[in-house]
């Protein structure tokens, strides 16, 4: 399995200015992104998670992402 996870900014901040999360109002807390394929080398699944103000994707878009991915090979009896 592969995937790739990626923060949007939603407002401009300059690096560093903010550390925690919980510190930012929930409007400008970044997008958390996840998308991911598998099996290889014929992957037969993909996923992509968008998580509006949800924070950073390594900490909430990849753990979604990859329960669905789990759910999905799972289903197709893949795993």
């Amino acid at each position: 399995l592969g995937g790739k996870t990626g923060t949007s900014q939603v407002i401009s901040k300059r690096h560093g200015e903010i550390k925690d999360i919980n510190r930012i109002l929930h409007a400008e807390r970044p997008h958390a992104l996840f998308v991911g394929l598998g099996p290889f080398p014929k992957a037969r699944v993909a996923v992509s998670v968008v998580m509006e103000h949800a924070g950073y994707g390594g900490r909430m878009a990849a753990p979604v992402g990859t329960q669905i991915m789990e759910a999905a090979l799972k289903s197709l009896k893949v795993v």
